[in-house]
């Protein structure tokens, strides 16, 4: 065993030794026309990576599996690699153009922006290579049944075949699909499985014949899907019912009070528990839509102070400072507020990541920068920041080194043991 793990310990340094900045998929940068002027010039398909500055699974795609050199080999000949965050730039138009509807989706696409295949999630790389050489050979059948769908969009057969595509790639046509699908099937058929996680995943308006037939048989679906489950879905459906009249806001529109009454009168006549939660966290969405930034601190703070929220979470106190950290609002109280929130959001996270206070202190950086009257601060944070992210770095290549190391270990105790 000592000489098993000898060799292990030799492998890993030669591992981590071998590894140059040169290796791996090479990315080029530049806008989509002259991404796709490339491709066509180099008569090539583009890879896209669509990706998120918060997503997990795509910096484990990164980390783990686009510096491997057999990827390598096979992207970099054969491919233009692009890699784009869907939040920013020409990313969200991007996004909207492919109708990425999860992180990271993996696009293969010519010249001409025509997507050839797309698969989603982290996956290894022997799967991201064997995706890659379906793409080579023509990739998905998805725009075959797209024509099929749309030739026919009342033909139950073509409708849920496209769907089932439009799922498996999370392609964000998928609800439109969907909701086809549900209004030319039978009503009696919504008690299927298949019919009702569309109905849980897609259905938006509580008003919607779906729903009012759900309503109607609610107890052969507490029956056959369990009470908890259906309480779930309308719990579901009032939230993106509420969450699309606050995107309309975002959108420059303005917010459709008659409408949003009307869903609380329909929440409080089922009883809905969590009813007056949706309703003011709608409404702090449409303070941040209207970038009522003071108004949006007011009504945190206040709801915080009459102890309205039994438990939040450390990941709601980030979404409200973010919003103002993105914002360009140079108010000092409700700056002052953003600190208090990173601050609450620290004192009650149970984890330890450095990553997750690298992140936290970022946002105190570019909050106390705008904010009078705050230079020792700022300055006693800058320090603390630059320890805290030559910290995470020495986490992550620590972390690393431990699963390459179990690994090889692992690997060679599985070859003794056979």
């Amino acid at each position: 065993m000592k000489r098993l793990i000898a060799i292990a310990l030799l492998m890993i340094s030669a591992l981590f030794a071998g590894a140059t900045d040169k290796d791996g998929i090479r990315f080029t940068d530049g806008t989509w026309n002259e991404i796709t002027a490339k491709a066509k010039q180099e008569k090539k398909l583009v890879f896209i990576d669509c990706y998120t500055s918060w997503c997990g699974p795509c910096k484990k795609l990164s980390a783990e599996v686009f510096p491997l050199k057999n990827v390598a080999e096979v992207f970099n000949k054969e491919f233009i690699n692009y890699k784009v965050d869907m939040e920013k730039g020409e990313g969200i138009d991007l996004q909207k153009k492919f109708h990425v509807g999860a992180y990271p989706t993996l696009l293969w696409v010519d010249y001409k922006g025509n997507v050839i295949h797309r698969i989603v999630g982290a996956v290894k790389a022997e799967k991201l290579i064997a995706e890659a050489k379906k793409a080579m050979n023509g990739g998905s059948n998805q725009a075959d049944l797209e024509k099929k769908y749309k030739k026919n969009t009342n033909n139950p057969e073509s409708v849920k075949a496209y769907l089932n595509s439009l799922i498996e790639t999370s392609d964000s046509r998928a609800k439109e699909v969907a909701l086809q699908y549900l209004s030319i099937i039978p009503k009696e058929q919504y008690l299927s499985k298949e019919a009702f996680d569309l109905i849980a995943a897609y259905v938006q308006s509580p008003f919607s014949p779906a729903i009012s037939y759900l309503l109607e048989h609610r107890a052969a679906f507490d029956g056959k899907f369990g009470k908890q489950r259906v309480d779930v879905t309308f719990e579901n459906i009032y939230s993106r019912y509420a969450n699309a009249l606050t995107y309309s806001v975002k959108n420059g529109k303005e917010f459709d009070e008659a409408a949003f009454q009307k869903l609380i009168v329909f929440m409080q006549e089922r009883q809905f528990p969590s009813k007056e939660q949706l309703m003011e966290n709608t409404r702090i969405k449409v303070l941040k839509y209207k970038k009522d930034w003071k108004g949006y601190a007011t009504k945190i703070n206040s709801l915080i102070e009459a102890g309205f929220y039994e438990k939040i979470s450390s990941r709601i106190y980030t979404q409200w400072y973010e919003a103002v950290v993105e914002s360009d609002c140079r108010d000092n109280e409700v700056l002052q507020s953003a600190l208090n929130w990173i601050d609450m959001g620290l004192k009650i996270d149970k984890g330890f990541s450095m990553s997750y206070f690298e992140r936290n202190w970022a946002a105190k950086l570019k909050i106390l920068e705008r904010m009078e009257g705050k230079k020792g601060e700022l300055a006693k944070a800058r320090i603390e920041y630059d320890l805290i992210k030559g910290l995470d770095v020495k986490q992550n290549e620590y972390t690393k080194r431990q699963a390459e190391l179990t690994k090889t270990l692992q690997a060679l105790i599985n070859k003794a043991g056979s």
